[in-house]
């Protein structure tokens, strides 16, 4: 029995087509879950090394972008596939991370669930980083809980930033423009102080 025919009679009889034991997993159309950990196991240790080593981590050729881990020609064919597969759940009434469950929705409970849990300890690392970078303690009076720390603009052009990064996340645009020397950390209350007095009291 050739190859073709092999996967054929195990995607048939709904086991996994690499060990022909185990059940197909749900979120899989022919492995099995133990198939797929060892799959990701192998997959992971692939991509570190081509990190390492500078390369794009799909073609591992061509060397990677500044703003990406794959070459230019290999993001463009993956951007191409999501939006073809996206387009292609959405018309079958398919959430659009999994593939799996049926929403109205561009992702399912449990995908949405994911996303936003996933958002919000992204936001926490940056919001770390960030601190840090600013010494971790408010600039004027050095208080260090981070529950009462906040970014201040010092040339107090807060709300023109806010007019013309309207769509932008802070934390986002920090990182990304190597943190801006004129942002620093107060608390809330030397940052509303100096908000409406022009100063804070400490300074006087």
């Amino acid at each position: 029995m050739s190859r073709e025919e092999l996967t054929k009679k195990r995607i048939e009889q709904g086991v996994c087509i690499k060990c022909g034991v185990d059940a197909i997993a749900k979120r899989s159309k022919k492995l099995c879950d133990s198939c797929l950990m060892k799959n990701k196991k192998r997959a992971d240790s692939w991509r570190q090394d081509k990190i390492a080593l500078a390369i794009c981590i799909d073609c591992g050729k061509l060397p990677k972008t500044k703003s990406s881990l794959k070459c230019s020609s290999c993001s463009k064919k993956a951007s191409k596939n999501r939006r073809s597969i996206t387009n292609r759940r959405r018309e079958l009434g398919l959430c659009e991370t999994c593939g799996v469950n049926k929403t109205t929705k561009a992702r399912c409970l449990v995908c949405q669930k994911t996303y936003n849990d996933r958002q919000v300890e992204l936001q926490l690392q940056r919001k770390l980083l960030i601190y840090k970078h600013y010494g971790n303690k408010c600039s004027c009076c050095g208080i260090k809980e981070h529950a009462f720390l906040t970014i201040d603009h010092i040339n107090n052009n807060g709300a023109k930033w806010r007019r013309d990064n309207h769509s932008s996340s802070l934390y986002s645009f920090v990182i990304k423009n190597n943190f801006p020397s004129d942002l620093q950390l107060l608390c809330w209350n030397c940052n509303r102080a100096k908000f409406k007095c022009g100063i804070c009291p400490h300074e006087r």
